[in-house]
């Protein structure tokens, strides 16, 4: 049984419900780098974050390496819904992501 198999089976039998953010949901979106730990955030089995949250949540965290995980993440990832994306940092009211897109030519 792999390491994540066994976290999710204990974080289950716990009944804690996680998804998996930071460098490893990165990762799942085709973006590897390196990275010291795991991110897990309550809220639902272990589950990847989908992208326009992952986006989202990097833009809260602001600072230059969240917003080259982005300008990344976008690049590795063409077929990302740019409306979705908007929208989900809109209902947060965060900055900076049209500055990202244009940036990548996306705007």
């Amino acid at each position: 049984m792999l390491v994540a198999e066994r976290i999710v089976a204990l974080l289950a039998a716990l009944d804690v419900p996680v998804v998996v953010i930071g460098a490893v949901a990165l990762a799942a979106h085709g973006y590897i780098r390196f990275t010291e730990d795991i991110d897990l955030r309550p809220g639902s089995l272990l589950r990847i974050t989908p992208i326009p949250q992952l986006v989202a949540l990097k833009l809260y965290a602001g600072g230059w390496s969240s917003k080259a995980d982005i300008i990344e993440l976008l690049r590795r990832n063409p077929e990302t819904d740019l409306e979705m994306l908007r929208e989900t940092c809109g209902k947060y009211r965060l900055n900076g992501l049209e500055e990202l897109l244009e940036e990548l030519g996306q705007h």
